[in-house]
């Protein structure tokens, strides 16, 4: 089990030095284009969570039951309707200049609504229990 985890940390470490490449070219000017350093920045990110999901996903850890999933899925299904309403609202009020949203606004307000109701929803399902 040795080898895939040692895998792992080399992808991790080398995403680390291509990010890093990235951020120099990108302080020393080097790169005629910013897109090409924000390509190379980018590409170390994706290695590096590569990486730590790979990690992750080769962890020892407790079994799931079947009520663990249950409770799992439905947070996850509710978690997405509660989103979409979130984004529906948004939008809404975007259209109808009642508030200004920028692109960097709606992007966290998706990931705090999502991440949010899910963490939510989860607690609140495991405290209630699962009932049809």
């Amino acid at each position: 089990m040795k080898k895939p985890r040692k895998r792992y940390a080399i992808t991790i470490a080398v995403g680390a030095m291509i990010m890093l490449v990235g951020i120099f070219l990108n302080m020393l000017g080097i790169a005629y284009e910013k897109i090409a350093s924000s390509g190379i920045i980018t590409a170390g990110m994706v290695m590096i969570v590569i990486g730590v999901i790979g990690m992750i996903k080769k962890k020892e850890g407790p079994n799931k039951d079947e009520l663990t999933r249950k409770i799992a899925d439905r947070a996850a299904a509710y978690s997405w309707v509660i989103t979409l309403l979130a984004l529906l609202a948004v939008f809404w009020l975007n259209h109808f200049e009642v508030l200004d949203f920028s692109v960097d606004a709606v992007i966290s307000i998706t990931y705090v609504v999502m991440i949010g109701t899910m963490i939510f929803l989860q607690q609140w399902f495991w405290r209630k229990g699962l009932k049809r």
